[in-house]
């Protein structure tokens, strides 16, 4: 099933039992995200999808009206819950 969140720097999610942090977005089309308690980082753009947990894959995308803001771009299983914390 497919989600897409508008984020910010330092936006933190939960996904399954796991933190995410938005720590950073670009320049240009691409984020890094640090995943879990051991940190794991990963960088995310609009050009491919990027598994950051099991069966769960991130991409990059950006609203196409006047505010073009980032957008996380989730594809995973319905049973993974996907919430943000802040």
């Amino acid at each position: 099933m497919a989600l897409s969140l508008g984020v910010h720097s330092g936006q933190i999610l939960q996904i399954g039992n796991a933190r995410v942090v938005v720590a950073s977005v670009g320049p240009g089309e691409q984020m890094c995200l640090v995943v879990g308690s051991n940190e794991t980082t990963f960088n995310v753009s609009t050009q491919s999808r990027v598994e950051i947990l099991p069966k769960v894959y991130v991409s990059m995308g950006r609203n196409t009206n006047n505010n073009p803001s980032p957008r996380l771009c989730f594809e995973a299983d319905k049973s993974i819950p996907i919430t943000r914390i802040n």
